[in-house]
């Protein structure tokens, strides 16, 4: 359980009302009508829309700023996403960011500041921007294991700094693979080599100019084993994916997409995206002068890095965070509905008798 002072807002409302109104019981925002969190209770899948929207709402992009000739401009420099612990009644939760510890840790160490990249809320007039930079603090929590590429920040929107800004976290309870939904699924974790993934992501080359535009990109799973791989932090335990990726991709969620019998997709979290398995690449010069092989350049072997998602579930649950939750980190805010008037039991019950 996880004891927390912030109270999240949760309607009783009767299985009628629910499919009637189907996103109240999943919608809460700790700040004003216009801005702040959107919880999400889950389940994500892929469905005749494609993708659940929530996944691709729980997705920001890491920056810093960066001296120009034109000024100062905020760079993109790797993916996050957000999740929630909840305590066991759900009426309690904490954000957090989630992302690869080697896309932050230089910057932090050397005190140079953070921002996050969210949307706007609303509709955004065209030739406006729709997106606002959000500072971030510098408390940063990392892996017990000093191997391991992850960190989590937590993450409460100042109203004071927000400008407008908005992102869905998701119930992180929701998103992995418990062994009851294995069993009601009739799937098996950890999955199984050739199990297809979705990789959520930053692109470096084209972040949106009016809103963040994440890109989807698929591939498979294309190793599990419990033999520690090298990694940039030394050893470690990793899943292998078969899918290209490239720079600002680090930090993106990896979610298992598995295809059930009645046609549904639910999607797990298999972990987050880290590096891509670099390899040389070896030119044979051929003429009178240079006959030797010359190691010029790495190449993409299309096998990447992907953080376990236990190893969150092991950050997350570790003594450290859970004694940083007892102090109400991040801050208790109170919360509202999102985007429109502040909503009670009792309004919504008339809107429904209405109808």
């Amino acid at each position: 359980m996880f004891d927390s002072p912030y109270n999240l807002t949760r309607m009783d409302l009767s299985e009628t009302q629910r499919a009637n109104y189907p996103g109240l019981h999943k919608v809460a925002c700790p700040l004003g009508a216009n801005q702040g969190i959107r919880y999400y209770d889950g389940p994500i899948g892929i469905d005749s829309m494609g993708v659940s929207k929530e996944a691709k709402d729980a997705v920001g992009f890491l920056c810093v700023d960066e001296t120009t000739p034109q000024g100062i401009i905020k760079t993109p420099i790797g993916t996050c996403f957000f999740v929630v612990v909840y305590n066991e009644d759900k009426s309690a939760g904490y954000s957090y960011l989630v992302t690869a510890k080697h896309v932050y840790k230089d910057y932090v160490d050397d005190g140079a500041p953070l921002y996050v990249r969210l949307n706007k809320f609303g509709t955004i007039a065209q030739g406006k921007s729709g997106v606002t930079y959000v500072p971030l603090e510098s408390n940063w929590y990392s892996h017990p294991d000093p191997n391991v590429d992850l960190g989590v920040l937590p993450f409460a929107l100042d109203p004071n700094v927000t400008n407008g800004a908005i992102y869905c976290t998701i119930a992180l309870d929701k998103i992995i693979a418990n062994q009851q939904q294995l069993i009601t699924l009739g799937i098996d974790w950890p999955p199984g080599e050739a199990e297809e993934i979705l990789i959520i992501a930053m692109m470096y080359q084209y972040i949106g100019q009016e809103r963040n535009h994440p890109v989807i990109r698929t591939g498979r799973i294309a190793l599990v084993t419990d033999e520690l791989i090298e990694g940039g932090y030394g050893p470690s335990n990793y899943y292998l994916i078969e899918s290209q990726v490239y720079q600002g991709n680090s930090g993106a969620p990896v979610y298992v997409a598995f295809q059930m019998a009645d046609g549904k997709r639910p999607m797990f979290l298999l972990g987050l995206l880290v590096s891509g398995f670099p390899a040389k690449q070896l030119e044979i010069v051929d003429n009178q002068t240079k006959g030797a092989a010359e190691t010029i350049a790495y190449y993409n072997l299309g096998i990447s890095f992907v953080v376990p998602v236990e190893k969150l579930v092991e950050l997350l649950t570790s003594q450290e965070m859970v004694e940083i939750r007892k102090k109400g980190e991040p801050r208790p805010q109170k919360p509202v509905a999102v985007g429109r008037p502040t909503l009670t039991k009792q309004t919504i019950t008339k809107k429904i008798e209405a109808d």
